[in-house]
């Protein structure tokens, strides 16, 4: 058994691209779409909890679109460190390419 770990560069920088893409997709339609998350305070009637069953919805809405940022931060993280990790396996691989030149 080994403990050499092996991974394709281009295919890590592609795989990288290709959540790059769905973060942006994520990222427009959450954007597109968020004027339409709040809900006019008449929708909820006139009766004496109405005021309070708004109140709530607005805090629902307040408190989604911040879990949603926090799921935008993790998935642009992810990028980078995708990114970081390709960069890492072709620097080591151009490294050893060099090293194997100098010996042999």
């Amino acid at each position: 058994m080994t403990d050499e770990l092996s991974a394709d560069p281009v295919t890590l920088a592609r795989f990288a691209r290709e959540v790059l893409v769905a973060t942006t997709a994520f990222t427009d339609a959450i954007d597109d779409t968020r004027d339409g998350w709040s809900v006019p305070a008449a929708a909820f009637g006139d009766t004496s909890a109405a005021p309070a069953v708004a109140a709530a919805a607005e805090v629902l809405r307040d408190e989604t679109i911040a879990r949603l940022s926090d799921v935008q931060d993790v998935l642009t993280t992810d990028v980078e460190s995708l990114y970081q990790v390709a960069f890492a396996v072709q620097s080591a691989e151009e490294a050893n390419t060099a090293r194997l030149k100098e010996v042999g």
